[in-house]
């Protein structure tokens, strides 16, 4: 679904250098940390030769070498140097600004969505039934809705001590304790099916046998 790349590009009218004498580029933040699915703006100036920027931006080139952690989207139509950056898959990205061989970097640090859970008890009788909420939120504490294409993916490290069943885009589950043994129930949270896991809820649980069985 993600390209390999993606890629804001313009060109240059040939001729005279219209934005004055460039030295450098620079962009602002230098490093931007954010979960999937948040976005930041990031802005790519050019310097002139006492390290200054120039009134005027030149229509510099966007590359971000790895869209599975994030995509780049331009502001303004007419404004180049200003870009969007959401974040797409767990994982860190050197994005780059380029102009005219110029070049200034912005480290990306997508980091995994919080996801917690109703109280779930960690022992439980044979027999007992729980059911389970999940809540996801970005690193901030925004809270993010669990629409597609996010859903979550259960499992249990013992299907024969404690069973998981779901539906929807597994939001919610409800937990079967059937057997006396310990059982680690894990809740895994997806996105695009290229991207793997943005977040993730476990917990183990133990289960006795019932009393006077």
């Amino acid at each position: 679904m993600l390209g390999a790349a993606a890629m804001v590009a313009c060109s240059l009218d040939t001729g005279t250098n219209p934005f004055g004498s460039i030295s450098d580029l620079s962009v602002s933040p230098a490093n931007v940390r954010l979960s999937v699915g948040e976005s930041r703006e990031v802005v790519c100036s050019a310097l002139d030769p006492a390290g200054r920027p120039l009134e005027r931006i030149p229509p510099v080139t966007w590359f971000v070498p790895n869209a599975r952690v994030a995509l780049l989207e331009q502001v303004s139509p007419n404004d180049r140097a200003r870009q969007r950056i959401t974040g797409t898959g767990v994982g860190t990205a050197d994005t780059q600004c380029t102009y005219d061989g110029f070049s200034a970097a912005v480290l990306i640090n997508v980091v995994p969505f919080v996801v917690t859970a109703t109280a779930v008890p960690a022992t439980q009788t044979v027999g007992q039934t729980t059911t389970v909420t999940l809540s996801v939120a970005t690193e901030t504490g925004q809270a993010f809705p669990l629409l597609p294409p996010y859903q979550v993916v259960w499992s249990s490290s013992a299907t024969g001590v404690m069973q998981v069943a779901t539906s929807g885009n597994g939001g919610t589950a409800t937990l079967t304790a059937l057997a006396p043994g310990l059982a680690t129930i894990t809740a895994s949270l997806r996105g695009f099916s290229d991207v793997g896991e943005v977040g993730r809820w476990s917990l183990a649980v133990t289960v006795q046998a019932a009393t006077g069985s």
